[in-house]
């Protein structure tokens, strides 16, 4: 996710971690950028590789070796 950090850091103030896990999800970011009328944008891409998320270790271990297949 790509943001204006002035907008962002104002709507991380606004979230809630009132879901099952009780945890904070910055993927709920673009809805509070909608409901405040900031621009969200969408990129679609064809390589399911192209953005890929970590949120463990092998997670992590496994994007550094897509960085390193591609010369990265």
């Amino acid at each position: 996710m790509i943001f204006d950090s002035k907008k962002l850091f104002e709507q991380l103030a606004k979230l809630k971690n009132n879901n099952k896990s009780g945890e904070y999800y910055l993927t709920d970011v673009p809805k509070l950028f909608l409901e405040n009328s900031y621009k969200v944008g969408v990129y679609a891409t064809g390589n399911k590789n192209e953005f890929y998320g970590v949120s463990t270790e092998e997670d992590l271990e496994l994007a550094e070796s897509i960085i390193k297949q591609r010369g990265g």
